[in-house]
Order: structure tokens, then C-alpha cells, then sequence
């Protein structure tokens, strides 16, 4: 066994206030004590060894702090050296490869600029791939809110060529984009060698890591679609765009080092402090201050997606922008993303990442089997049988039909698991509109429609005005059982 040195792979990072040890081949991550946090540096040994450096408390091992050690051997049939991850808590070996395979699905919810609800599917490896990310984010999810579901299926694919181009642009690898397992089963069956599976193996959807998500989102700002019946895609990219980083910039301020070290930027609350480019000697930065000061004479601050986006927009755009250097450009904007990038990397145990069920990703179907990970249906799943709250019909049905075509659910019968469910969250249905119900002082009917299982069913709905709630009326419910199921009273605006 040969332990690899740290020199390569530790970082000491902060997100807030927080000291934390980072170790970007295993993916450990390690929150340093508050007391003497502070006082540390990292640094390293000749042999490579990482050390926590003080002037006031005693030098630490950075070995002693972590479980996990990245190691490099041979398997007993193999011919060549392979990573593997030696756990000092529990004594166990694992090859890096297989760790890799091993993923759980996340949701996140955020509002759109129109009000709307939108929510992003994540998967959350165990072990960073491609360029030490974890995080990857479900592609198709994020086009149908960018361009309102007017894209075609098949738009991430036939846009492949495309995206990769736009990353060797900003000075990204293409490896920031993973195709879907459905793309390399159809690559495989007609030869076509340009898609590979990448580490990790392949996810339900084509998928792409938060740096190469934050540049797509900024260029289809830059450009808006020319997709028939997407007005707003610009708008919308803008409002993905900036839930993200907000999501990163949570925990509190943080400073980006950029070109080397030659300039520091301070991100506070999403926000980046514009006099820091005047104070310095830099042209660029000069530039962008005057950018800045032209749109609002006032402003001290500005968003960083708005810093994201000029970056880009000079970047395509040089005969616009002849007097700021490229390679200033480009180097600025790679940092930016490096930076934001290893925020949501650490961000993985705050508690915003639980704060949406996995239901909100439950597909409708139409009783056709479909090729789902096992990571998919137990986030579904276990969503499921946890939620307190009745489920709404989409939620139902997407996940009775996901339970129900599955050949094991937690050990029990799959259709029998469909079914519980079912049965539970409509006595919740019937309890809630029994109280919601009793006694009105004034009643409202009407007829809603609904698109449920494949099917549009007309349903008839009342509705409390001074309330404002509304549900299918049980004697409906329990008719239109076999399709619709149960609807949860929810509040609504009429």
C-alpha cells in the first residue's frame, strides 16, 4: 500500500466563518475546531505531508484529522496501479472506481423571476469525479425551466458539440458535461465513438457540474433562445443563475483570489464591493468598475452573477470590449467559478439541502416501465413514506408508479408498498378536508382541469373564498380513484 501525497489533493478552505479541511481525492471534509481555527495555515512537507502550521498553538498532522487516506495499489488480477480509499476509522480498503459508482438524488427548490416554483434534481457522489466535483446537476431539468418546456427531449444531446465548444472557450474541460445512460446505449448501438461513459458510470439524465452549469446559464443570458415560444429564457437563466449563487454565497462572506494572487475580491451576501476595482492598478479592473458606476452612479456593490455576466459577454464579444485584456478575462472568470464551484461543494451538510422532498421530481407515467436509478426511486421513495403532508396528485402517482414498477420496495411487496401509500395519504386527504370543510359560512364550486397519469380529467373542486383553499370533494376522489387518486387541499389562488 502506498499512500499518495497531500501536496495534490488538501486544501485549507473556508466557507463563512468556518475553517475546514478539504481533501479533493477522497472528498472528505473535515470542520477544524473554532478554537485555533483561525491561527492555522496549511502547509507542506518535503515528502508532501500535510501540515497544520501555528504561531500560537502546537504544529498538527493534517493525516490526524482525516478517516479517509487515498492510496494508490494493485488489484489481485490487475496490471496496472489503481486509487483506492483506506478508511483508518474502520480499517476498510475500497477502490476509488467503485466509491465513484455511489451516488443519492437531491432536490432544491427555488422561485423563478415570475413567482414561479422551479426545483433543480442533484446527484451527490461519494468520491469527487471529473475534476473533484461531486455535484451534478440533472441538465434536462434545468433546460425545461430555461426555455419553459418548449425544447425538445433530445435538445441537450443535439447540443452537445455546441456546450463543449463553450467550455473550451472560458478554458473548461469537456468532462464538465456526463452524457445519460440512454445517450451511450444509443451511441453504442450505432457505433458512434464520440460519447463515452465517463467515472462514476452513467446517470438517468445528461448532467453537468455546477462550474459548467453557472457558464450555460450565462450564455443563454447572453443569447437568448430563439426556440419558438421562450420569451422570457434570458430572463429565466438570469433567475437560475442567481438562485445558484446565492445558495453558494449562504454561509457568509469569502474572498475570490484571482490572476495568481494579483487581485482579491470580497463576496459578501452575494454581493461583490466594486471599490475594491478602483483601488487598484489593475486596467481591467478599472474597466469593469467604470462598467458598473455607468449603470448606477450610486452603486458600491453589484451582484456577482452581474460580474459573471460582463466577464462572458468580453469574452464573446472582444470587438465590443477591445480595451479589456482576454487573458485577464479569462483567468478572472476561472477563479470565479473555482471559487463558487468549492462553496456548494462544501455547502453539502447545511440544512437547505433537506429543505425539499424528492417528490417535486416525481415523473407522471403512463404505466410504461422506465429506466430510473436505484438512487432515484429510494430518494422517491423514502419522500414518500415521510412526508406529513397529503400528497398532491402529480406526487401520488409518480411515486405509486415508480414503487410499482421497482421488483423490491425496502424488503416488502412493490405493489402492495404502491398501494399502502396510496391508502395513507388518502385517509390524510379525507381528515384535512373534513376539517377544512365543516360548517362553511360560504361554498364555491368549480371544474378544474387536471393531467394526471397521461390523461386530462375534469374534476369538480370546492373552494372556501375566505379561505382561500381548495380540493376535490370526496365523493369525486374516491370516483376518480383508479386515475386521479387523492388531491391535497392546498393553498391557492383563484
Amino acid at each position: 500500500m502506498t499512500a499518495l501525497p497531500e501536496v495534490d489533493f488538501l486544501k485549507l478552505v473556508s466557507r463563512g466563518a468556518v475553517k475546514q479541511l478539504l481533501h479533493t481525492g477522497t472528498g472528505e471534509i473535515v470542520i477544524l475546531d473554532v478554537t485555533g481555527a483561525e491561527t492555522y495555515r496549511l502547509e507542506f512537507s518535503s515528502e508532501g505531508e500535510g501540515i497544520l502550521m501555528s504561531d500560537t498553538y502546537d504544529n498538527i498532522l493534517a493525516a490526524s484529522k482525516l478517516s479517509k487516506h487515498l492510496c494508490l495499489g494493485r488489484r489481485p488480477d490487475g496490471s496496472v496501479d489503481e486509487h483506492f480509499v483506506f478508511n483508518r476509522e474502520t480499517g476498510e480498503s475500497r477502490w476509488a472506481k467503485d466509491i465513484a459508482e455511489e451516488y443519492e438524488v437531491r432536490a432544491v427548490q427555488q422561485t423563478d423571476v415570475r413567482g414561479t416554483p422551479f426545483t433543480f434534481q442533484v446527484y451527490i457522489f461519494a468520491a469527487p469525479i471529473a475534476n473533484g466535483c461531486t455535484l451534478w446537476w440533472a441538465l434536462p431539468r434545468i433546460v425545461d425551466i430555461v426555455f419553459q418546456g418548449h425544447a425538445r427531449s433530445n435538445y441537450v444531446g443535439k447540443q452537445k458539440a455546441g456546450f463543449e465548444r463553450l467550455f473550451l472557450e472560458v478554458g473548461l474541460p469537456c468532462d464538465n458535461l456526463r452524457a445519460s445512460k440512454q445517450s451511450l446505449s444509443t451511441a453504442k448501438h450505432r457505433h458512434n465513438n464520440d460519447l463515452r461513459a465517463s467515472d462514476g458510470g452513467a446517470l438517468q439524465y445528461w448532467t453537468v457540474s455546477t462550474k459548467g452549469l453557472i457558464v450555460l446559464l450565462l450564455h443563454w443570458q447572453l443569447h437568448p433562445s430563439k426556440i419558438s415560444g421562450c420569451k422570457h429564457s434570458a430572463d429565466l437563466a438570469s433567475s437560475v443563475l442567481n438562485a445558484l449563487l446565492d445558495r453558494a454565497c449562504l454561509a457568509g462572506p469569502f474572498g475570490v483570489s484571482c490572476c495568481d494572487g494579483a487581485v482579491e475580491l470580497h463576496v459578501d451576501n452575494g454581493l461583490v464591493h466594486i471599490d475594491v476595482f478602483k483601488q487598484s492598478g489593475h486596467a481591467g479592473l478599472r474597466w469593469l468598475q467604470e462598467r458598473f458606476v455607468n449603470e448606477n452612479p450610486s452603486a458600491t456593490s453589484a451582484h456577482v452573477g452581474k460580474l459573471f455576466y460582463l466577464l462572458l459577454e468580453c469574452i464573446q464579444r472582444p470587438s465590443k470590449h477591445k480595451s479589456m485584456p482576454k487573458v485577464f478575462t479569462a483567468s478572472m472568470l476561472l477563479s470565479l467559478l473555482d471559487t463558487m464551484h468549492l462553496q456548494l461543494e462544501l455547502s453539502k451538510g447545511e440544512p437547505w439541502w433537506g429543505q425539499t422532498s424528492c417528490l417535486q421530481l416525481a415523473p407522471l407515467f403512463d404505466g410504461q416501465r422506465r429506466n430510473l436509478s436505484a438512487a432515484y426511486k429510494d430518494a422517491i421513495r423514502t419522500a414518500a413514506r415521510q412526508t406529513e403532508e397529503p400528497l398532491s396528485v402529480r406526487q401520488l402517482i409518480g411515486a405509486a408508479s415508480i414503487i410499482a414498477a421497482d421488483s423490491e420496495a425496502g424488503g416488502i411487496d412493490s405493489k402492495r408498498a404502491a398501494r399502502d401509500i396510496k391508502a395513507d395519504h388518502a385517509f390524510r386527504y379525507l381528515s384535512a378536508g373534513r376539517k377544512a370543510f365543516e360548517s362553511p359560512p360560504s361554498l364555491h364550486f368549480t371544474i378544474d382541469g387536471v393531467h394526471a397519469a397521461g390523461d386530462e380529467n375534469n374534476v369538480f373542486v370546492a373552494w372556501l373564498p375566505r379561505r382561500n383553499i381548495a380540493g376535490i370533494v370526496p365523493i369525486q376522489a374516491h370516483r376518480y380513484s383508479r386515475k386521479l387518486s387523492f388531491w391535497r387541499v392546498s393553498n391557492k389562488e383563484h
